[in-house]
């Protein structure tokens, strides 16, 4: 157990560091969501948004983690066909450097997002 979280901090820390990762190539299979963007970023007052497109409709789960590895957010969203946009607050989380997951049943893509 321990070893798998060492492991799993280490992967966080590898995401914080070089940001995102699941980014398809060209002739690849689509992401959950493309055209992903994060604003702003970094945040100075916990605020951000996303905005993506997404090819069907479908539900979607938005997790955020701090460094530690600890859950600090989870949201399940529906999407539909075409652009999409939602708002979260870091409210109450001190400021840092933390992982967002965009998951649905068969994916998940990392990005990270910065409270400064």
């Amino acid at each position: 157990m321990k070893h798998t979280f060492t492991l799993f901090l280490a992967f966080l820390f590898t995401m914080a560091v070089f940001g995102q990762v699941n980014l398809p190539e060209a002739g690849e299979e689509k992401g959950i969501v493309q055209e992903l963007s994060i604003y702003p970023n970094p945040t100075t007052d916990g605020n951000f948004s996303l905005k993506f497109e997404t090819d069907n409709t479908n539900e979607i789960t938005v997790k955020l983690y701090n460094l530690i590895g600890k859950e600090v957010l989870i949201r399940k969203i529906q999407v539909f066909q075409g652009l999409n946009e939602e708002s979260f607050t870091l409210n109450g989380q001190p400021k840092g450097v933390y992982i967002l997951e965009i998951s649905n049943d068969e994916k998940k893509e990392i990005r990270r997002i910065s409270f400064v």
